[in-house]
């Protein structure tokens, strides 16, 4: 997917970059493979590029045979000639609990081993009617993203 966008701010600690564009505003977060972020600039305007894929296994706990979470990571970044981007995938198995679940919006949410509340996008939202909160889970899923960040033209 790639929108027009205009960048609102830019927090180069944390590297979340917030966009507005059409209105909506959305948060995104230039991982360790966008190795050029501090070429932009709050008010540039930008083409964001943003693909996403994630595949996701929920079991129940007591059925997974795991008990502790692991995380793999792997990056790419684009060349030094090339717009701010990159790609990341992350590969995660752990066991969790189920904090919410929102049937009408189709998504899980989740608390990490380390805390961390997590929501989910479920592709078979009729697989919500067999979880409730409180429910521990040990979930795996794939997460791949790339984006690029390209400044727009100007003149």
């Amino acid at each position: 997917m790639t929108v027009e966008a205009t960048v609102k701010a830019i927090d180069y600690k944390t590297r979340m970059v917030t966009l507005e564009s059409d209105g909506d505003i959305l948060e995104v977060k230039a991982g360790p493979a966008v190795k050029r972020l501090d070429e932009i600039e709050a008010g540039d305007t930008v083409f964001l590029t943003y693909y996403e894929a994630l595949t996701m296994s929920i079991v129940p706990a007591a059925n997974a045979g795991q008990t502790a979470a692991s995380i793999t990571k792997g990056a790419g970044r684009a060349p030094k000639t090339a717009s701010p981007g990159g790609v990341a995938v992350e590969l995660v198995d752990a066991i969790v609990k189920i904090t919410a679940i929102d049937k009408q919006a189709e998504t899980l949410s989740v608390k990490g081993p380390e805390g961390n509340v997590v929501t989910i996008r479920v592709r078979h939202p009729e697989k919500l009617d067999k979880l409730k909160v409180g429910d521990e889970v040990y979930i795996a899923y794939t997460e791949a993203v790339a984006i690029a960040i390209e400044p727009k033209a100007k003149g």
